[in-house]
């Protein structure tokens, strides 16, 4: 298994994960409808074509992809874009979870940013096998928050302000920076 740097060409393929992986993560935690919206707005051939292209043209932008005999296994998307770095998306092929794929997009992420570089991740305060990865690679929780309110705000999402909360953590990488 090696990362690289997503391409255009591997639109359809992330995508695909995107709308495999997404569901059953937050089955459970949010709302039907918000995750009908999610994968509507993120993980077409178009959005993820556009994301990928994004990320191209920004220096502090990374969305890569790990491969494993050719086939593209899952993905992440990272960016400085925002008030804080951030790791918006790692997904994997759902019979990849546990293979160190999700490693290795990890150490290629972390490889490729400056030393002790900070950034933050949402992840849903019920998936305990998101969060225990997550802190074998240095991250630790922040803060809690509603996650829906945080797609709203901080991905751009266009959710219905009918949308139950659901709770979340925001993890981060490195020594928190307190004022």
């Amino acid at each position: 298994m090696h990362a690289r740097p997503a391409t255009v060409a591997d639109a359809p393929a992330i995508a695909e994960i995107g709308r495999l992986a997404f569901p059953p993560t937050y089955a459970g935690s949010l709302d039907a409808s918000v995750i009908g919206t999610v994968v509507e707005a993120l993980y077409t051939d178009e959005a993820t074509a556009a994301g990928i292209l994004d990320a191209e043209d920004q220096p502090d932008t990374r969305f890569l992809v790990v491969e494993n005999d050719g086939r593209i296994e899952g993905f992440l998307h990272y960016d400085h874009l925002g008030e804080e770095p951030e790791l918006h998306r790692i997904y994997l092929r759902p019979d990849m979870i546990g293979t160190g794929a999700g490693s290795a997009l990890m150490r290629a992420l972390h490889d490729g940013l400056p030393p002790g570089q900070r950034y933050v991740l949402l992840v849903a305060a019920a998936n305990t096998r998101a969060i225990t990865f997550y802190r074998r690679h240095g991250l630790e929780i922040r803060d809690s928050v509603d996650g829906v309110e945080y797609y709203r705000t901080h991905m751009g999402v266009d959710i219905s302000p009918d949308a139950a909360p659901y709770p979340a953590y925001i993890m981060e990488r490195g020594p928190a920076e307190r004022s």
